[in-house]
């Protein structure tokens, strides 16, 4: 982050020999991200994804339902003392998550956030505190995402992008971009739009 401060998540107990529950920090030494109100430190379960925003505002995304003690539906925020939630979070996990000046958008295997169906990608606006659907979605996992220009793009292990109509439901194979202005797009021309398996990363 801005501080030098470098977040470690994943599926571990201990860091340097202290306990910090799948989420540590490192600046020179070990430490655990401690909630100052209930304190206790960490996640409930694993860490899949970690995003710094301009503020130094920690996002942390995974497969956990508390964090810091917290109820924290498998999307928690960490401020350097305390854990934060993102509404009602999601229902499943999320794996990739993207900060930009308006949006915190996620990515992964869940079908609702927010209470609200949004098939494995959403977006929080972070002027009204409600989480957003992308169209309709997408087909099956989201693994990673990154933006360009505008555009929003995402990698995982999907078929289809969900558009609303006239073409609701558009072949993309794992790799796909997103704009207020066009919706989903495939990436090539015609029917050549493919990667052959699933994308892991993006940059």
């Amino acid at each position: 982050d801005g501080n030098d401060v470098v977040y470690i998540g994943g599926t571990f107990a201990t860091a340097g020999g202290i306990t910090v529950n799948n989420i540590a920090s490192w600046n020179g030494s070990w430490s655990a991200l401690v909630d100052a109100t209930t304190t206790t430190a960490g996640t409930g379960n694993e860490v899949r994804s970690l995003e710094v925003d301009e503020n130094n505002l920690l996002y942390v995304g995974g497969n956990f339902g508390v964090a810091g003690g917290n109820a924290a539906s498998r999307i928690a925020t960490w401020d350097g003392s305390n854990w934060g939630t993102l509404g009602a979070g999601t229902s499943g996990f999320v794996q990739a998550i993207l900060s930009t000046p308006d949006y915190i958008y996620a990515g992964g295997n869940f079908g609702l956030a927010g209470n609200m169906t949004v098939n494995r990608i959403a977006r929080w606006n972070r002027s009204t505190n409600q989480w957003e659907k992308l169209d309709n979605g997408l087909s099956n996992s989201v693994t990673t995402l990154a933006e360009q220009d505008g555009y929003i793009y995402a990698g995982g292990s999907f078929i289809n992008a969900l558009n609303d109509a006239p073409n609701p439901n558009i072949i993309v194979n794992n790799v796909v971009r997103w704009s207020e202005s066009d919706g989903w797009e495939a990436l090539g021309d015609g029917t050549d739009v493919r990667v052959e398996s699933v994308v892991n990363a993006l940059a």
